[in-house]
């Protein structure tokens, strides 16, 4: 298996598109509120996060490392596509517009990883995952 080290350039852009990813709203909207948590703030968490575990990887051990850790961030996802239905129409529309400014920016890290294959070997199926969990948010 190749190291990511061989990809400096490629993973230095990667890394700048995930630093992006945490940026959605700086306001939380009131309507994504769902009992006394503010689920738009949650999405913004669990966006912050996947860019602070991206943030360190720099060679094939740091990437088992942080696959390691964006599982656990694939499963928030699970936990927010759960309450989603739970919420007002207004506050599932809010959120759903939030989710979809991020997507492309989480669907563009998941292709850059997927293109350098030691590190789609080791994180692309989770990446593509939580791309996928997040076009739900609906």
């Amino acid at each position: 298996m190749k190291d990511a080290r061989a990809y400096p350039l490629f993973l230095l852009l990667v890394l700048m598109s995930a630093l992006t990813l945490g940026a959605c709203s700086s306001e939380p909207d009131p309507s994504t509120e769902l009992g006394g948590i503010n689920m738009g703030e949650a999405l913004n968490g669990i966006l912050a996060r996947t860019q602070q575990i991206m943030s360190n990887v720099n060679s094939t051990e740091s990437a088992k490392k942080a696959n390691k850790e964006l599982i656990r961030v694939s499963q928030d996802y699970d936990d927010l596509l759960y309450h989603v239905p739970q919420m007002s129409e207004e506050g599932r529309v809010a959120l759903a517009k939030q989710a979809q400014r991020a997507l492309p920016e989480l669907q563009e890290l998941a292709r850059q990883i997927n293109d350098m294959p030691a590190l789609a070997d080791i994180m692309g199926e989770t990446l593509n995952e939580m791309a996928e969990k997040l076009a739900m948010v609906r």
